[in-house]
């Protein structure tokens, strides 16, 4: 029988190999090498959605601590790095996609020539957010389990 808690921790594998995924396709392309995820990136970027979904969703188990402490009860339990972690990457990709496309909104095609860069940036994005709130969730679980033998 699968648990609420083995979940997580494959949600929280899944989501820390897109990560580093992600960040070896981004630094790749940075550096002008052609990596084998760049024709795999949307795909990637669709299981980094339904992760990040699932994590909305883990979210909103915690409405009631969301309404009286904040966004700051999604990641309790998660070490400080891994907060940071989502919100450095999101600020990330906003950066990157300005430097990449030279405004702030827009379209970007997959037959641009920023295309990966953009979707790889995306891709950290993506997978950061879920990685900090299915591992605070695991270590509420787990604190729980622990005080309660």
């Amino acid at each position: 029988m699968i648990t609420k808690s083995g979940l997580r921790l494959v949600a929280i594998g899944a989501s820390l190999t897109g990560f580093v995924v992600s960040l070896l396709g981004h630094v790749g392309i940075l550096l002008g090498v052609h990596t084998p995820i760049e024709p795999a990136m949307n795909s990637l970027l669709v299981f980094g959605f339904i992760l990040w979904l699932c994590s909305g969703i883990e979210a909103y188990l915690l409405r009631r601590e969301l309404r009286e402490t904040g966004s700051a009860a999604m990641f309790q339990g998660a070490p400080p790095w891994m907060k940071w972690l989502a919100w450095a990457a999101a600020a990330y990709f906003a950066l990157d996609f300005w430097l990449a496309t030279g405004h702030w909104a827009g379209n970007v095609t997959p037959g641009d020539s920023v295309a990966p860069r953009v979707a790889s940036a995306a891709g950290m994005m993506v997978f950061a957010f879920p990685f900090a709130v299915f591992y605070a969730a695991y270590k509420r679980a787990f604190s729980r389990t622990v005080e309660s033998e």
